[in-house]
């Protein structure tokens, strides 16, 4: 991955008001406004607050970058030798455009003495000559055995004494302040430290620099990794992520008992006896602050967590113990009693899918009282410290919606985002995704009752950004890495639990990642991309090594993720899997003389194999063709390209031929499919768009949607639906003009809204269509509609 190399390419916020030959423009402002014309090359996109206090002094933004963008500026930015609005500003690199290698997304850093002063502007290229943020690092021997023993081949069930161990601190100096870090697990009444640290700076400029550490912590029983992710702000601010994961390391994989703690060394800290009880997350620790953010809800009342010193240390306890709550009992063997929650009136466990609802057993895959960390496991808890005077706590901001779409990083094809008729229903679904399971402990937060599929954080996000709803973007965090730690399962990558329906299935199509990576869109935390990257290389050799299938079906679903992985690095090998998977979908149609593809692969029990599925699978793959032509481009043989758009034509034919069979409770789920299929093929065949609008009216009243849906299978929905609103307005930005390209055919569905809102750089534009007349409303810049 090439360094970052980033030109500011935007729009003006205020865009000059002119009447256009043949073209629609409203309001008295048109002949009014003479602000000058937009420089092209210049200006950033004025961002917007998304979290924290303006009292802090360092902030952050995640942001798309188009792909037009000068080198030298981009370079410069990369190594914080640019100025916007008069602060300094450095940049990440967190995903790249595959074709050039140059950055497709971005963390933006600055250090903010005038918060309330928005960063927009035209940036200039101000060398430094500081070339780091003026952080170091070293470390310090706590504990060990110098005593030269004998090699043993597994680590598993020995006293310390036996084994050769050297237990650490890291130490971070800063403008001649210190601070001692170490991660631990608290086990047999005393804490094991993490061991043979190692930390490496994996980025540095004059905002931040970045560092990462990492050892085992071993607790004389088996062995966990202790990960830590620090930005590392020039004013003394630290951005922390710790991670506790329960992986293989030595021998076969196995529980680990203890609960995670996090050291502070800190000079001349007083005492501290503080109960964590998910209200109060700021702290006063001597010359360091401390805040625990969001992750401060780890701990309750009930279950409460703790930070107090212990021989000298100030130690963090971020909750009392590990919960997971796994949903429905499947098999009972080895789960001891007191995890399983006992239905009256029911004997056994779950026997099949019938038994689904009231009549199973409920249970917990581990709970208080434990203290296990079950195989597989992680958890990361995300802090804030101070080494300064400036206040624990990185201010967010996010770019407006018409920016993500601009840059691509919005399923508009470059339209920009409305809010017509769709869209509005996915806001109201949506807002399900901050409801919480009440069985679920503080121990599992952000975990969202819609997380069924693992799509959860990225919806969340993807919906945020488009809309620009700063508390969206914000809450999915938590959800990204509830979905990194927790159902991902860190031994066996190809395998994703099933909390939703039960800990103990393990099915397929639900071996989703696609959070993580959004995740680490907005965070950086190499973690997070990691875990991702490790689940997808699951998935494809469980695929791999069981086909040729019968058919394709909802085995396809972790495209998704293999979508945004190509998106995030630009290595070809992943959009080679998807090609490959799509293809096998292809040739598993070849064959209907002989049977219908069903509903994903399968046999005996897993009967779905040979349930025909003449609504949801042929959308699910005609979609997942269209993501390809979008995704891939000009990379893609005429000839696949071919294939493709003849299999995307045939599945919308099964659709219309078969319309009235197969399983009703799939028509909700398949709608947000078709927006994005047969707007594509509008797109590919401009001469039949009025087909494909009609055709789509048709399977919105036969489903009822967009009104129905229930907004399951998030991300599938909400992609869908911001996909259907733009297309029906086909807003394009140009040369400070909104230029529209309504689909009558849609818009003239008779139970379709009449008005729509247009986020342009300009403001919001709104809309509305009447007999067959587009009409505008209110509109901050001219409208040209053709």
């Amino acid at each position: 991955m090439r360094s970052l190399h980033f030109e500011i390419v935007a729009l003006s916020a205020v865009v000059a008001l002119t009447i256009m030959a043949g073209c629609a423009t409203t309001g008295p402002q048109a002949s009014q406004d003479s602000s000058p014309a937009w420089d092209a090359q210049a200006s950033w996109p004025e961002l917007f607050r998304q979290s924290g206090s303006l009292t802090c002094g360092a902030a952050a933004a995640a942001v798309p970058v188009p792909k037009d963008m000068k080198p030298a500026l981009l370079d410069a930015l990369a190594e914080g030798a640019v100025t916007l609005a008069g602060r300094r500003v450095q940049a990440q690199t967190v995903a790249v455009w595959p074709e050039s290698d140059g950055p497709r997304r971005a963390i933006l850093r600055w250090i903010d003495s005038k918060p309330e002063t928005a960063l927009t502007g035209v940036p200039e290229i101000s060398p430094t000559a500081q070339h780091d943020a003026g952080w170091s690092f070293g470390y310090t021997l706590v504990e060990g055995n110098t005593e030269n023993l004998t090699w043993i081949m597994t680590t598993r069930n020995l006293p310390l004494e036996k084994t050769q161990y050297e237990m650490y601190r890291l130490n971070l100096g800063h403008e001649g302040r210190e601070l001692g870090l170490r991660l631990g697990l608290r086990h047999n009444d005393r804490i094991y430290w993490w061991q043979f640290v190692r930390a490496d700076f994996i980025h540095r400029g004059p905002v931040c620099d970045i560092l990462r550490a990492g050892g085992p912590i071993y607790n004389e029983q088996n062995t966990v990794q202790g990960d830590l992710y620090l930005v590392l702000y020039a004013n003394g601010v630290i951005e922390a992520t710790a991670h506790f994961i329960n992986h293989r390391r030595e021998g076969p994989a196995s529980d680990v008992n203890g609960v995670p703690v996090i050291g502070f060394d800190i000079p001349e800290a007083p005492e501290v006896d503080v109960t964590l009880d998910g209200r109060w997350p700021e702290f006063a620790l001597g010359g360091v602050s401390l805040n625990l953010g969001q992750t401060v809800h780890m701990a309750d009342a009930e279950r409460p967590g703790s930070l107090r010193t212990e021989e000298g240390v100030v130690v963090l306890q971020p909750w009392l113990d590990q919960q997971i709550y796994g949903v429905e009992l499947v098999y009972d063997e080895g789960v001891p009693e007191h995890r399983i929650i006992r239905r009256e009136g029911t004997t056994g466990q779950l026997k099949h899918k019938d038994d689904l609802g009231a009549k199973s057993h409920r249970w917990y895959v581990t709970t208080i009282g434990d203290e296990l960390i079950p195989s597989g496991v992680a958890r990361s808890f995300r802090f804030t410290a101070s080494l300064g005077d400036a206040r624990a706590e990185v201010l967010r901001y996010q770019a407006p919606g018409w920016w993500h779409a601009l840059c691509g990083a919005l399923p508009t094809r470059g339209m920009l985002p409305v809010s017509w008729w769709a869209v509005p229903r996915a806001l109201k679904t949506s807002e399900s995704c901050f409801s919480r399971d009440g069985n679920c402990g503080p121990f599992e937060y952000g975990r969202s009752v819609r997380d069924g599929d693992g799509s959860a954080g990225a919806a969340m996000l993807t919906l945020g950004h488009a809309l620009g709803i700063p508390r969206f973007c914000e809450e999915a965090i938590p959800c990204c890495y509830w979905r990194a730690d927790i159902p991902i399962n860190h031994v066996d990558f190809y395998t994703c639990e099933l909390p939703y329906f039960g800990w103990q299935w393990v099915v397929q199509p639900y071996a989703r990642f696609m959070s993580a990576v959004h995740g680490y869109w907005e965070t950086g935390d190499p973690y997070l991309l990691e875990t991702a990257e490790l689940a997808a290389d699951g998935y494809y050799r469980f695929y791999a090594i069981n086909r040729p299938h019968r058919f394709v079906g909802r085995d396809s679903l972790p495209l998704f993720g293999l979508f945004d992985l190509y998106r995030t690095t630009g290595y070809r090998f992943y959009l080679d899997r998807i090609r490959r998977v799509l293809r096998d979908a292809r040739d598993s149609y070849s064959q209907t003389s002989w049977y219908w593809p069903g509903h994903q692969s399968g046999c005996g029990p897993n009967g779905v194999a040979r349930q025909e599925s003449y609504v949801y699978i042929p959308a699910v793959l005609a979609r997942f063709h269209a993501d390809l032509l979008e995704c891939a481009g000009e990379r893609l043989a005429e000839e696949e390209r071919a294939a493709s758009l003849d299999f995307m034509r045939r599945m919308m034919g099964i659709l219309l031929k078969k319309k009235n069979e197969g399983d009703e409770n799939w028509y909700k789920y398949t709608s947000p499919h078709l927006y994005i299929t047969f707007t594509e093929l509008a797109e590919e065949f401009p001469e039949e768009a009025r087909d494909f609008g009609l055709s789509l009216n048709e399977y919105n009243a036969l489903f009822g949607t967009p009104e129905s849906h229930s907004g399951d299978k998030v991300y599938t929905w909400v992609s869908g639906a911001l996909r259907f609103d733009s297309w029906a307005w086909g807003p394009i930005w140009r040369d400070g003009t909104l230029y529209l390209h309504p689909q009558a055919a849609a818009l003239g569905d008779t139970r379709a809204p009449k008005e729509a809102r247009i986020f342009t750089p300009a403001g919001v534009a709104e809309v509305a269509y009447d007999n067959g007349e587009v009409a505008v409303v209110r509109a901050p810049c001219p409208v040209c509609i053709e």
